[in-house]
């Protein structure tokens, strides 16, 4: 007891003055206190900069994007890759923008290698990637590769989206394939104003205007109103058939909607109406347009040649030079130049040639095929020598023009010369070159290059009704009155 007791006194005595055993354990508490605050306001900021930190991360991004959305719309595609290669690619909206971007510039090939990264990548497409490789496809005229897309939508869900399927039709259409479009149109549980427009003119695009029209009448029975599409269509699927009844039933439509103040609507009156043989038709409808357009006028120069009426394009280029002042670009040369060859206008012809040099519209395939066209026919072979041997690229309509230049003139063995060089080209003679080069063979009595030529033609199953009947009956007059007069060939 009594050492308790001076334990007691020795502990109470070291014990500062006013302190009690109950404010010794205070401080422990308020020391464990004050260090969990400091614990916990550290974390709260550390949590409040990581927030911080996200949020920047966040509107750098969506900086980058905006900058990404101006640059493709301004079309400045270089700018755009670049920003690309510094940005989130996890984002399947940024995929979006950049495959949109290349498609629509003409980037055809590039887009679609795109969408094989993004899938390498990992990122998943959706509803709105699809549309745009669909088109990069079309352009690219890579049909395995627009089936391939096909086959994944069917993988993933979005074989019925109504933006997919309108895109798969026109996909399928312009590559020729009208049944699969068909086939797509068909299945689709929904259809919109876009999908009987696709539907329209793809069997425009494969020449099938009868198709056309009854799709027309369809969309109509199911009460869809056409809009300025739909009647563009359908008057290009009139022009084909020549159906000039259905056309001007079509024209009535026009005027009924209020289309008439529309020029490409009125430019397809003036196409319909000029393959359906009239002319004057074609001529008021073109006067009716408010705002004259060169495109107007080109139909209307087109088929004023194509109806032989040829003065009438020269004083229409005329009026749209001095009414309207309005220049004429390279295709309205393109249209006028049949003009010259129809009448032999050679004076007109050499004007068009030098205007077409003094607004350096050269150098241009069809431009200058149509001059040698034109040359030939207007009895000038060694001009349109010159133009041919000038080209930087030449076709087979190129090739065929001049053999017809030469053959025109009498100058058949310049024509054979240069039908034997033909065949070091990638293309091979159709049916238009047989027919043009027969005439040579027949004045040249050449039995043995004329029985190749006859062999040519049952191999490669070319369609003798391209071959012109006196053509015929002048080689085989030829071949056997003549003694056989071979060519070094």
């Amino acid at each position: 007891m009594a050492a308790t007791l001076a334990l007691t006194y020795f502990y109470n005595s070291n014990l500062p003055k006013n302190a009690s055993p109950k404010r010794i354990k205070s401080p422990k508490r308020n020391q464990k206190l004050v260090i969990s605050q400091r614990i916990s306001k550290s974390a709260s900021e550390y949590r409040n900069q990581s927030k911080a930190s996200k949020s920047l991360i966040v509107q750098h991004n969506i900086s980058l994007t905006k900058a990404l959305c101006s640059n493709i719309d301004s079309g400045c595609l270089e700018n755009a890759l670049h920003l690309f290669e510094n940005m989130n690619h996890s984002d399947t909206f940024v995929w979006n923008v950049i495959i949109r971007g290349l498609t629509d510039n003409g980037y055809f090939s590039e887009a679609v290698d795109f969408y094989h990264r993004m899938k390498c990548e990992g990122v998943r497409g959706d509803n709105f990637t699809y549309p745009f490789v669909i088109k990069a496809c079309t352009g690219s005229f890579a049909l395995m590769e627009g089936q391939k897309v096909h086959a994944k939508l069917f993988k993933i869900g979005l074989d019925l989206d109504v933006y997919i399927c309108n895109s798969l039709i026109v996909m399928y259409a312009k590559l020729g394939y009208i049944e699969c479009a068909e086939r797509v149109f068909g299945e689709m549980p929904v259809r919109d104003s876009v999908s009987w427009n696709s539907m329209i003119g793809g069997h425009v695009s494969v020449g099938d205007g009868w198709s056309s029209l009854m799709c027309f009448q369809r969309m109509q029975a199911f009460g869809i109103k056409p809009d300025r599409f739909s009647i563009i269509h359908i008057l290009g699927a009139c022009s084909l058939e020549c159906s000039l009844r259905n056309g001007k039933e079509i024209h009535c439509q026009v005027i009924r909607s209020g289309f008439k103040s529309d020029v490409m609507v009125q430019t397809s009156l003036i196409d319909m109406y000029g393959k359906c043989g009239k002319v004057d038709y074609a001529e008021r409808s073109f006067y009716r347009i408010s705002r004259k357009k060169h495109r107007g006028l080109e139909y209307y120069d087109k088929w004023v040649c194509f109806k032989c009426a040829t003065l009438k394009s020269f004083a229409c280029l005329k009026r749209m030079q001095e009414d309207d002042k309005l220049n004429p670009d390279l295709i309205t040369m393109i249209n006028l130049l049949p003009s010259c060859a129809q009448l032999g206008a050679l004076l007109h012809g050499k004007s068009i040639h030098g205007f077409a040099i003094r607004n350096r519209f050269f150098s241009h395939l069809v431009l200058e095929t149509a001059l040698v066209d034109m040359y030939g026919e207007c009895g000038e072979p060694k001009l349109a020598e010159c133009i041919f041997g000038r080209m930087t690229e030449r076709n087979l309509i190129s090739w065929n023009a001049m053999i017809a230049a030469y053959v025109q003139n009498g100058l058949d063995r310049e024509a054979l010369e240069l039908f034997q060089y033909l065949w070091n080209e990638p293309f091979k003679p159709d049916a238009v070159t047989i027919a043009s080069i027969l005439p040579a063979y027949a004045k040249l009595a050449s039995l043995r290059e004329g029985k190749q030529i006859h062999s040519y033609v049952s191999e490669t199953g070319l369609r003798f009704e391209y071959l012109h009947l006196k053509f015929n009956c002048l080689y085989v007059c030829k071949m056997w009155r003549s003694p056989d007069r071979t060519v070094n060939f």
